[in-house]
């Protein structure tokens, strides 16, 4: 909104701008009565920008991220995809999904390409890792059963 605030100075113009973007769907009969609402002066018209998100809030947003982030995530799925916008549709969806690090792994490998997971697992094993033998260290195992790595010494 600040690049048009010298074009739209009043919130009425402001909200008005807004509601003329939503096109699609259920917005575009709600934004229409709206507009109506506002240029015929109707006693339902927000009175300030701060009305009319909450106007937006009531009528479109989310009303329970947890599950919706629960439901992105178990259909998400790699496929061909580049791995990025699986990450990405972790970042995104991870934090209100409250799964916590073990459950987001957990889906994540769920929905991994099967090749991509393969050659994850089978990699050709280092012989050290930073003063922990790296044999047998198996990486499906639970976090808490894998070896610790010692953090390198502060200079």
């Amino acid at each position: 909104m600040s690049m048009w605030t010298s074009e739209f100075q009043d919130e009425r113009s402001q909200i008005l701008l807004i509601l003329s973007y939503m096109k699609g769907g259920t917005a575009r009969p709600w934004a229409t009565q709206r507009i109506n609402d506002i240029l015929s002066k109707a006693e339902t018209a927000p009175q300030t920008f701060e009305e009319f998100v909450a106007e937006l809030d009531i009528m479109f947003a989310d009303p329970n991220h947890e599950v919706t982030a629960h439901q992105k995530l178990a259909v998400a799925w790699q496929g061909n995809n580049p791995v990025d916008k699986l990450i990405q549709e972790f970042e995104v969806h991870g934090p209100p999904s409250w799964l916590g690090d073990v459950g987001l792994v957990d889906q994540f490998e769920q929905v991994l390409n099967p090749h991509l997971q393969e050659s994850i697992y089978h990699l050709p094993h280092a012989h050290h890792l930073g003063g922990v033998e790296a044999e047998g260290l198996n990486l499906g195992q639970p976090v808490e059963m894998l070896p610790s790595i010692p953090s390198p010494c502060p200079l």
